[in-house]
C-alpha cells in the first residue's frame, strides 16, 4: 500500500502502470458528480456519504485493479491489512472484482484527510470510509487502473 499526499502522486507514476493517465484525467476535471467514469485503463468512481463504523462489513480485496483512492472532502478512518492476515475469504465477485473476508482483526488504522491518497494493490485488504467514534461525511475519487 502507498499512502501519500497529492503533491507527491507524481512520485509514483514510474511505479503504477497508467497512473499518469489517470491522473491527468483527475487533474482535467472537476468530478463534482457522483458517479462512474470509464476509459481504456480502468474506470473513476465518485463517491459521498458518511462512513460506517470501523466494525461494520468487511475487508476486501481486488485482483483485476489497483484502487487509487483520494479523498477530496471530509474524513475517514481507513483499516489495513496484508492479504496474509485476513481470514475466510468469501466467493470472488468478478463482475465487481472484489473478494470480501470476515475477520476478527481491527488492523491498522490510518486517519484519511483532504489532499491524501492512498493506493490499494492485490495484497492489501482494506476497509475505507470508517470511523472510530462519529459518523463523518466524505467526498472521494476512486480511481481502478487495470492490473
Amino acid at each position: 500500500m502507498i499512502l501519500d499526499t497529492l503533491d507527491n502522486i507524481s512520485s509514483y507514476y514510474p511505479s503504477v502502470t497508467k497512473l499518469h493517465d489517470a491522473m491527468k484525467i483527475f487533474e482535467d476535471n472537476i468530478f463534482e458528480e457522483v458517479g462512474k467514469y470509464y476509459y481504456e485503463w480502468g474506470y473513476i468512481m465518485v463517491q459521498e456519504g458518511m462512513t460506517k463504523h470501523i466494525t461494520d462489513g468487511y475487508f476486501e480485496t481486488h485482483k483485476k485493479y489497483i484502487d487509487v483512492q483520494i479523498l477530496k472532502q471530509g474524513g475517514e478512518i481507513l483499516s489495513w491489512l496484508n492479504i496474509n492476515q485476513v481470514k475466510n475469504p468469501m466467493e470472488y465477485n468478478t463482475e465487481k472484482d472484489v473478494i470480501h473476508y470476515t475477520n476478527d482483526i481491527m488492523g491498522n488504522l490510518i486517519t484519511i484527510t483532504p489532499g491524501t491518497f492512498y493506493i490499494c494493490f492485490p495484497q492489501d485488504a482494506h476497509k475505507a470510509v470508517r470511523h472510530i467514534n462519529e459518523p463523518m461525511n466524505y467526498k472521494k475519487v476512486v480511481i481502478k487502473i487495470l492490473i
